[in-house]
């Protein structure tokens, strides 16, 4: 008997950590409260054991006619519990930003949903440790579709 709970114990434990993977990539967009300002965002996550993540972010924006990005490295907490990543963008690696346009690291908490139609990091974004002056704050919302399995 208690073997056999142990077991239902684990497969169940198992499943929930299975149920939210973070892994891959995530694309959507991160708003600035208050203005219409909507960046294109991208997190490339890995999971590096069940409570962290590891990875980088791609921001894409333009500015007067012109496309820049910026790419960053991440590291990010798992919570199991409430179903959130915590990640923060630890340094720029690449990027193209004009002069008089600050990089500004961020930090994301978002909430991971799953259904039918595919899985959301829903969530809102701060400026990342030392970036507290004049970054703004936001929400964000990113996406990955559910591959189909063939028949």
């Amino acid at each position: 008997m208690m073997r056999f709970l142990l077991t239902s114990l684990l497969l169940l434990l198992f499943s929930a950590l299975s149920a939210q993977n973070f892994n891959g990539q995530w694309k959507g967009r991160f708003k600035v409260y208050g203005t219409g300002d909507a960046d294109e965002y991208m997190l490339e996550l890995q999971t590096i054991d069940p409570l962290h993540v590891t990875g980088f972010s791609y921001t894409y924006f333009s500015d007067l006619g012109r496309q820049y990005f910026t790419i960053c490295r991440v590291s990010g907490t798992i919570n199991r519990e409430t179903h959130t990543v915590t990640v923060t963008e630890l340094e720029r690696i690449k990027g193209n930003t004009p002069k008089g346009i600050r990089d500004c690291l961020q930090v994301h908490t978002l909430t991971y949903f799953k259904d039918e139609t595919g899985e959301t990091l829903e969530g809102s974004w701060k400026p990342a440790p030392g970036f507290d002056f004049g970054c703004g704050a936001g929400t964000t919302l990113l996406g990955r579709k559910v591959l189909a399995k063939a028949v």
